[in-house]
C-alpha cells in the first residue's frame, strides 16, 4: 500500500488538510514511506501535487513543533527523513528548511 503513488497522494492530501492535530504521527508515516521507498514512491504525474502537499505539511510541522523538533531526536530524525525524499524529488522548500536544522 505504501509504495502506491496514489495513497501517498492521498497521504500528504489529508494531512494538509483536516490532518493537522495528527501532524506528529503524519510525519512518522511518511518518514516510515520515505525510507522503506525511497524516491520511487512518487510517480511524474502526481510528483509536483505531492511535494507541494508535503512542503505545506512539512512547513506546518516545523513551525508548529519546534520545541518538539529540537527535543526530541526520533522527531528530528522523521523530519530529516520526509525532508530528504522531499529534496531527491525537487523541493527546493525541503532544501532550505534542512539547512535550518
Amino acid at each position: 500500500m505504501t509504495d502506491n503513488p496514489a495513497v501517498l497522494y492521498a497521504l500528504s492530501k489529508v494531512f494538509t488538510t483536516f490532518g493537522k492535530p495528527f501532524a506528529l504521527r503524519g510525519l512518522s508515516l511518511f518518514a516510515r514511506i520515505a525510507d522503506a521507498n525511497g524516491q520511487s514512491v512518487v510517480s511524474e504525474d502526481i510528483q509536483a501535487a505531492v511535494i507541494m502537499n508535503l512542503e505545506l505539511f512539512v512547513t506546518y510541522v516545523y513551525h508548529s513543533y519546534q520545541q518538539e523538533i529540537r527535543r526530541n531526536s526520533g522527531t528530528r530524525k522523521n523530519l530529516e527523513v520526509v525532508l530528504r525524499f522531499m529534496i531527491d524529488n525537487g523541493s527546493q522548500t525541503a532544501a532550505a528548511m534542512m539547512e535550518k536544522l
